[in-house]
């Protein structure tokens, strides 16, 4: 039961943070010209800094997934929903242990956004890979 609930947890958090990813064009454009070099970037995002990533990710998310049921929070996770009630909780309450736990959110949500992050130059390095390879022929 513990393993489904934390398979639920992780996929629905995935399920969030995909959403939260999805870049325009115009912001695809600017994090392009914040860092002009990264096309002349060759080597890839460092494996170990993702699985890094991913060990600190999960404990987090655990944290995230108990919280949601305490709260009755049924269904799919929305990390949003458990952050406010968290934060409400603790400015309401104001005790060391709920403020720890924000805390704990908080950082889970900056993780979370360091892995999109280096999933996204992953991806854009790929693409420029694949791009500078391509010789025209014609």
């Amino acid at each position: 039961m513990q393993l489904l609930t934390l398979l639920k947890a992780i996929y629905f958090a995935v399920k969030n943070k995909l959403g939260e990813i999805l870049y325009s064009v115009h912001q695809s454009q600017q994090i392009a010209t914040q860092y002009p070099s990264i096309e002349h970037r060759t080597e890839p995002v460092p494996t170990d800094e993702v699985e890094e990533l991913a060990r600190n990710i999960l404990p987090l998310e655990r944290l995230e997934a108990q919280l949601a049921n305490e709260y009755g929070m049924t269904g799919d996770i929305n990390s949003m929903e458990v952050f406010a009630e968290t934060k409400a909780r603790a400015f309401a309450k104001r005790d060391a242990k709920t403020m720890v736990v924000l805390k704990d959110l908080d950082t889970l949500y900056q993780l979370r956004l360091r892995a999109s992050t280096l999933q996204l130059l992953r991806s854009l390095n790929d693409e420029w890979s694949l791009t500078a390879r391509h010789i025209d022929t014609s």
